[in-house]
């Protein structure tokens, strides 16, 4: 008997999970240039929920050929990502130290455009500060994570 009680429980759980399944379809009104915890979420989805969405390219051109951007003049060549304690940029190449380079001078880029370093100073700062873990390995293009602490850095000039 207690085999058949738990394989009730069993399907009345289930049957609950697909049943509490919800498909959204989502469309974007607000384009941020990084991932950031700061931003407000889109849409609170549960393990199971589908979303359909439209997005914009890499360029800013949304589903309908027109160019969004939320700042503008203000281009980014790689992705960059906040977190609570640090700021991040990604670099994806081939060779490895290809991918070194493209997230350093990118994190250079950042530190000077929105935190009022000079092109010397972010470096001499880099120099200290930045911090390197290497995300991908396996596929064709390595990615390379250049990240610095919050803590260490002046309020942003944004």
């Amino acid at each position: 008997m207690k085999p058949a009680y738990l394989l009730g429980a069993v399907l009345l759980c289930l049957t609950t999970a697909v049943q509490s399944q919800q498909t959204y379809r989502f469309t974007p009104t607000a384009f941020y240039t990084t991932y950031s915890f700061a931003h407000p979420p889109a849409l609170r989805i549960r393990p199971g929920d589908r979303v359909i969405t439209k997005t914009i390219d890499a360029a800013g051109t949304d589903w309908n050929n027109k160019t969004v951007s939320l700042v503008k003049k203000k281009p980014i060549a790689w992705p960059r990502l906040e977190t609570g304690t640090h700021i991040m940029v990604l670099g994806s190449a081939r060779p490895l130290l290809e991918a070194f380079q493209i997230a350093t001078s990118e994190m250079q880029r950042w530190l000077m455009a929105d935190y009022g370093f000079s092109e010397r100073g972010a470096s001499t700062f880099m120099g200290q500060a930045l911090e390197y873990e290497i995300a991908n390995v396996v596929d064709p293009n390595f990615t390379v994570v250049a990240k610095m602490r919050k803590s260490m850095l002046p309020r942003p000039n944004r």
